[in-house]
């Protein structure tokens, strides 16, 4: 399936998108925070990226464009509390879908497999309007 970058603080949402997209054939890799985020995706493609909205001291929505860069343009899932106001602003800054919490299986599975598949291919040059 895909090389998936999940980026959450909490070590038990990390675990539990791991025991979902594992079984459908995902490399899920994961990141605690913006820098090590960064760190894992310094040189090494992915298929996409899950970002939770809220990382420690930074605002995970405005890393959106950056994080998909670093990754080749992978599409961005953001992650957050469904009460959350500004996920509303998820797409605007670039996300290509918001998940909230707590995930579903059947919702995470679904959003995932169409992300990865409308990615956009190698070497394809975002244009920013």
């Amino acid at each position: 399936m895909g090389k998936v970058l999940v980026v959450h603080p909490k070590e038990s949402v990390r675990m539990q998108l791991r025991s979902i997209l594992e079984p459908d054939g995902h490399d899920v890799r994961y990141a605690g925070d913006a820098e090590a985020a960064k760190a894992a995706l310094n040189g090494s493609p992915y298929d996409l990226i899950v970002l939770a909205a809220v990382l420690p001291g930074q605002n995970g929505l405005l890393l959106t464009e950056s994080l998909s860069e670093l990754a080749g343009w992978a599409p961005v899932l953001v992650l957050g509390e469904a009460c959350d106001p500004q996920l509303e602003y998820a797409e605007e800054l670039g996300a290509h879908a918001v998940l909230t919490l707590p995930v579903s299986g059947g919702q995470a599975l679904g959003t995932v497999r169409v992300a990865i598949a409308e990615r956009a291919p190698w070497g394809w040059e975002r244009r920013v309007a």
